[in-house]
């Protein structure tokens, strides 16, 4: 089906749309870590350079603290943020291969974010696992348009998310009201958002180059 898995990819067990289940099974965890733990229960350590965050303790809360959140508003922003998001990625890339992207992302975003906290009071939330993902559908959208096989559905539904991650982008207002600026705040002030978003252009393009380069020998050996 054109709604459920993209009809320009060959669909092998790994990349295939599974009901969206991916995004479904990581909005799900972030409630329910919410309402089981509620906004403090993921132990912090200072960690205020790499060789403090590369004890394998503290990976483990860098990684966990990916999924707490400072409060309701907190947590349902970044799950609503993600059920968007995470949608248009698992019909491009499948749910297994869903589920893989955002826990890689959940863990760089955090280490990254712990390793420069100069303060040593840590970070939590997801939203530097959703800039990632939003930087894979920025740089999958392009290659969409470049391509000679498109669909419509392609196009139309890639620009409707794009306009509302650009809305995403624009919020400042942080975890306790809400307020929007013209240009995109909450990328370019968020150390861990921006820090997200550019792994997630490197590890897009770094994708999207295999895919072409694959296309390219498949089409040599077809010749």
């Amino acid at each position: 089906m054109k709604y459920v898995d993209d009809e320009t990819k060959e669909i092998k067990w790994y990349n295939a749309n599974i009901c969206y289940s991916g995004t479904l099974i990581i909005v799900l965890i972030n409630v329910l870590a919410f309402l089981w733990g509620g906004n403090d229960w993921v132990p912090h350590y200072v960690k205020s350079s790499w060789a403090d965050v590369l004890d394998f303790n503290n990976i483990v809360v860098c990684f966990l603290s990916a999924f707490e959140h400072s409060n309701w508003q907190h947590c349902l922003l970044n799950c609503l943020c993600f059920l968007i998001a995470g949608s248009y990625v698992e019909r491009k890339i499948g749910t297994v291969n869903l589920l893989l992207l955002t826990l890689v992302l959940a863990f760089y975003c955090e280490c990254v974010v712990d390793a420069n906290d100069r303060d040593g009071d840590g970070s939590h939330g997801f939203s530097g696992v959703n800039y990632g993902i939003y930087a894979y559908i920025i740089i999958d959208y392009i290659f969409t348009l470049i391509r000679k096989k498109q669909t419509k559905i392609n196009i139309i539904y890639g620009a409707i998310v794009l306009g509302l991650i650009y809305l995403a982008c624009c919020f400042c207002g942080g975890t306790s009201f809400f307020e929007f600026a013209w240009y995109p705040y909450d990328l370019m002030t968020n150390m861990g958002h921006y820090s997200s978003f550019l792994a997630g252009l490197v590890l897009t393009l770094i994708i999207e180059i295999v895919k072409i380069q694959t296309l390219e020998q498949t089409k040599q050996k077809n010749g």
